[in-house]
């Protein structure tokens, strides 16, 4: 031990200064690793948490923290993602389907559709995969007493009409009934009981109407004198603007309507004027009848009594009058009837659905061509079948028919391959038509 006088003034060489500064940062580094190595494992890397409010919410569980992006996929293309809160984690709600049709929803169509074969348990089935451009269009039908619109390919339904308190239950025929479509698809006419079914001495008629297709502008078109037992039901709506109208009655000796005496069974309604024109099939047997689109023809179908059964044959014939040709030669076996038929929108073939045997029996959906020659047939089921209408594209043909135990139910068939028709639901008397916007 070396001891200094008092006094004595002692001074560091610069050569010793150095190595002291190099000891005193490697002690820090040294502390400052241990501290580290308590906080967390060296091996990990603990994202930044939330900070403030946020924090709290994400560790209650309500929010979640930023999330750390994925390592991009080597060779991958790189996208630049858009900034985003990061804050809330609920789930987007779906995107809306806008309207496609007068305030009809269209929602989407699923991967499969439910197809009814007659008297088997139905199955779902994928769907047609032509069933898009080619159905596109509005099938307007009764339901329930009312008028209906769904969208196709969609199958949105919309009603359109509502009945009087629930009269259409006195009237199983239904309050409303029949709709089809302008050319154009702006208007539908229809058949109603509105204005009439209250009144003293009413039967069974009908008068026909006419609204725009959101079911708004309704207005009575018909006033007949004898209204109340005459039942007028529009059939189609013809390019010259006229309305093809049938005439029926109901009578205490016949389960069915059928045409009245004196009345023409098909007439053609000036809905401007509200007057009727009698055409020149005056046979009271006549069931169906249509126009060729350019006007020209008239297919229809007549039942007759052979070997000592009512069948029926279909005939063309000039619009303007003169003598039928006959197009079909059925079977004399058992009773038969043409219940509908409709000209395709080309103007070569002519549709109609077929009722075999009395009561309950069978149905067929047949075509031919219209020069004649031998029938097709696109399907058969139990039952009976009502009415039918082309789409717009000719591809389809929409109708309705009820099997022996069951309610009426929409079909949609191919009308070139014929085949397994698709079940768009309960529904009767459909009629097919553009689809509009408003």
């Amino acid at each position: 031990m070396i001891i200094l006088p008092a006094g004595t003034n002692i001074k560091t060489p610069r050569c010793l200064m150095l190595p002291l500064a190099l000891c005193l940062l490697l002690s820090l580094s040294l502390l400052l690793s241990a501290c580290g190595d308590e906080a967390a494992p060296a091996s990990q890397s603990a994202p930044p948490a939330p900070a403030g409010r946020e924090t709290a919410l994400a560790q209650a569980g309500i929010i979640q923290g930023p999330k750390t992006a994925p390592s991009p996929t080597p060779g991958a293309a790189q996208v630049k993602a858009t900034p985003t809160s990061g804050v809330d984690s609920t789930p987007l709600p779906p995107a809306k389907i806008p309207p496609t049709y007068l305030g009809i929803t269209a929602e989407p169509v699923p991967s499969t559709v439910p197809v009814t074969v007659s008297g088997a348990t139905p199955t779902p089935t994928a769907k047609p995969p032509a069933l898009g451009e080619t159905a596109y269009g509005v099938v307007v039908f009764q339901d329930a007493g009312d008028i209906w619109a769904t969208t196709l390919p969609e199958n949105a339904r919309k009603q359109l009409t509502s009945n009087d308190g629930g009269a259409y239950r006195i009237y199983p025929e239904g309050f409303d009934r029949n709709p089809v479509f302008s050319p154009d698809g702006q208007q539908i006419a229809f058949a109603s009981l509105q204005d009439i079914y209250q009144q003293p001495g009413y039967t069974s008629g009908y008068e026909v109407y006419t609204m725009r297709p959101d079911g708004s502008n309704r207005k009575r078109i018909t006033n007949s004198p004898d209204s109340k037992t005459i039942q007028r039901i529009p059939v189609a709506w013809l390019k010259n603007g006229q309305i093809l109208v049938r005439q029926l009655v109901r009578t205490s000796s016949s389960p069915n309507p059928i045409t009245p005496t004196g009345k023409a069974p098909f007439v053609l309604l000036d809905p401007a004027s509200g007057k009727l024109q009698d055409l020149p099939v005056k046979d009271l047997a006549t069931t169906a009848l249509s126009f060729s689109p350019d006007g020209n023809s008239i297919a229809y179908s007549t039942s007759k009594t052979d070997l000592g059964n009512t069948k029926a044959e279909l005939f063309v014939m000039s619009a303007s009058g003169g003598a039928p040709r006959i197009l079909t030669s059925f079977s004399s076996s058992s009773y038969s009837a043409i219940t509908t038929l409709e000209w395709s929108p080309d103007g070569q073939t002519i549709s109609f659905g077929k009722i075999v045997g009395e009561g309950c029996g069978s149905f067929t959906v047949q075509n031919i061509a219209r020069g004649g020659g031998s029938t097709r047939t696109l399907y058969s089921g139990d039952g009976t079948i009502h009415t039918m209408s082309y789409a717009p594209s000719g591809k389809w043909l929409v109708y309705s028919s009820q099997p022996c135990s069951g309610t009426s139910a929409l079909h949609l068939l191919d009308s070139q391959q014929g085949g397994t028709p698709v079940d768009l639901g309960d529904g009767r008397y459909p009629g097919y038509g553009r689809k509009i916007t408003a």
